[in-house]
């Protein structure tokens, strides 16, 4: 059975998030919400004995995921981390801001996910972790974090690169980065102009 956590003030099915809530919303001082509040209002998630994935305001927590990911029946856990970094193009990036319609972005998390237990060739993968952050990642922030488990090396290794290519393919996420001009852009995945797949 899944499990979801939702923004209590979201009453559309894809909301989308606004930027000017992005500002350094992982980077509170003082905040007097309770924790259960923080996580209810800024995480939206589903997770069952397969799958845990998320779209969150929050900092990704690598460790978590990794030790969710851990089974005694597997021999190889890899997480992929996607950084922020801290160039473009010879311009000094500050951060990148990320925005998205969450509960359809979530329902493709699934799709994808599902869509590797189906495929023959992955059949020993025994757990997927995807998450990615919303709103503002500062240089070396961690922006996305794909995690797979199973019982063999070669089987998560293809795994996990198919899924971020899919994600960046398809996912209702869409990315801006920020320069240290004041200048900004949208930048486009070239996975969503590939034909193989």
């Amino acid at each position: 059975m899944y499990t979801t956590k939702k923004d209590k003030t979201n009453t559309q099915s894809t909301e989308k998030i606004p930027s000017k809530e992005n500002a350094d919303r992982r980077n509170r001082k003082g905040n007097k919400m309770s924790e259960e509040h923080v996580i209810a209002t800024e995480t939206l998630e589903v997770r069952d004995d397969r799958m845990w994935v998320s779209l969150t305001y929050r900092c990704l927590e690598l460790d978590k995921v990794v030790s969710w990911c851990t089974l005694p029946s597997c021999g190889a856990v890899l997480p992929f981390i996607g950084v922020t970094r801290d160039n473009f193009e010879e311009k000094k990036v500050v951060k990148l801001s990320y925005e998205s319609f969450r509960d359809l972005a979530l329902r493709q998390f699934v799709e994808i996910c599902n869509e590797v237990f189906a495929r023959e060739e992955w059949h020993g993968v025994k757990r997927i972790a995807l998450h990615h952050a919303v709103g503002d990642v500062g240089v070396g922030g961690h922006s996305v974090i794909c995690c797979v488990s199973g019982e063999h090396r070669k089987e998560v290794f293809e795994a996990c690169e198919w899924i971020m290519f899919d994600l960046k393919k398809r996912v209702a996420i869409w990315k801006k980065e920020v320069f240290d001009d004041g200048e900004s852009i949208w930048k486009e995945n070239k996975e969503q102009f590939h034909k193989g797949a």
